[in-house]
């Protein structure tokens, strides 16, 4: 069947505008350089799937350097209005350019032409100045259709992956769970704080241990001390530090950061079964997964909902459909993804809050279907049990069982 995208909102729940993926002309390929599909066995490899504005060019970068592994990325421009043409055609020129130097990987830029939808003209009755919000969900989708690999990489394009992860899943963790029907591995996510001008992305777990035990580095939006109680060698942020407000613990504390983090120090390895509830509760988790497009039993990967535009909610979704269907989550040891700081926009500005209520109103509804339709019905087809279950965690034991 052909696969359709929803490039605009015409109403709440309600797209407007679709594009087709099997037409060319509303989106630049800048460079393809992945092995073809053929290639994939299903258990060896992982495509880290990512989607950003221009301006996350020089993280990319980032991130591919840090991950070697095949990688798809998806940039929008804005290409709407005539005053945008020279503009886009320079950033068009510009990523293109920056990715001859990227390896193993498929760029996409999608020129934005909508000029307003459902949702942006909600904005503008506050700011007339505001661009059309980016449908992100809909750029996640095109990213993960794009792939080449079954198992897949969830990751903004804002966050940067430890050096060691594509090493340890393609070596001892994919070929474990490409048996294992809707496994997933989280990867716990940390920021790094700009401190006199300068941020420094770990590379490993000791170099993140180090920046931790000197406040530099904190687990996503909350502190150490909250969501880590017991790990009393890591510091809060010095006063030499940028420190937004870190009280947000409910979008990670399910990955149990305090767990990851003794376990790691003790130098274990492997992954950590993690206790999920259903849809309708813990509605705010949202960690960054390995997932397989297809599963053993032939289950296919719920698509992210492109309902959900602009901030709030959009990631969020595709979490709480896992764990609608029954997905089981595993958070990996010593491994970790660093957010790099950037400005962001007011979030208290009164369209931001508008925004919100209507996305958390979305939510709210997607998570009472998912409750009737999918948490309360026995899996179909029916869950297999998971060796990982019977204590099969630790890296040892995965090379052993090889």
């Amino acid at each position: 069947a052909r696969t359709r995208y929803c490039v605009a909102q015409s109403g709440e729940n309600r797209c407007g505008q679709y594009r087709w993926g099997s037409d060319d002309d509303w989106y630049i390929v800048a460079k393809d350089d992945l092995p073809p599909l053929a290639s994939d066995d299903g258990m060896s490899d992982v495509t880290l799937l990512t989607q950003g504005s221009f301006d996350r060019v020089d993280v990319f970068g980032m991130i591919g350097a840090a991950w070697k592994g095949p990688k798809v990325a998806v940039f929008a421009i804005y290409d709407a209005e005539e005053a945008d043409h020279a503009e886009a055609k320079r950033q068009v020129a510009e990523i293109t350019a920056a990715a001859q130097s990227w390896t193993n990987v498929k760029v996409i830029i999608y020129p934005v032409k909508v000029r307003s939808d459902y949702y942006t003209d909600r904005y503008r009755r506050h700011d007339a100045s505001t661009r059309s919000l980016l449908p992100l969900n809909t750029m996640r989708n095109i990213a993960l259709d794009h792939a080449r690999t079954n198992f897949v990489f969830t990751c903004d394009m804002d966050f940067v992956p430890s050096t060691t992860l594509y090493h340890k899943l393609t070596t001892y963790l994919l070929p474990k769970m490409a048996t294992i029907d809707r496994g997933v591995f989280v990867i716990p996510h940390w920021e790094a704080l700009e401190c006199e001008n300068s941020v420094r992305i770990p590379r490993d777990f000791n170099s993140l241990r180090e920046y931790a035990r000197e406040g530099t580095i904190r687990p996503f939006h909350v502190t150490a001390k909250r969501i880590m109680p017991t790990q009393k060698e890591v510091r809060g942020a010095p006063s030499r530090c940028v420190s937004p407000s870190a009280v947000w613990s409910f979008g990670v504390q399910t990955s149990n950061y305090n767990k990851w983090y003794s376990e790691s120090l003790s130098g274990a390895e492997g992954m950590f079964p993690l206790k999920t509830k259903g849809p309708t509760e813990d509605r705010y988790w949202e960690p960054f997964v390995v997932v397989k497009r297809i599963e053993p039993s032939g289950a296919r990967l719920p698509r992210y909902r492109e309902q959900y535009v602009g901030r709030y909610k959009n990631k969020i979704s595709f979490i709480t459909a896992l764990r609608g269907y029954h997905y089981h989550f595993y958070t990996v040891r010593q491994e970790f993804l660093t957010h790099v700081p950037h400005p962001t926009a007011n979030a208290s500005a009164p369209a931001m809050h508008e925004h919100l209520l209507t996305m958390r109103k979305l939510h709210a509804n997607d998570r009472q279907q998912l409750q009737t339709s999918a948490w309360s019905q026995m899996p179909a087809p029916p869950l297999e049990s998971s060796p990982f279950d019977a204590g099969l965690h630790c890296m040892g034991d995965l090379i052993n069982s090889r």
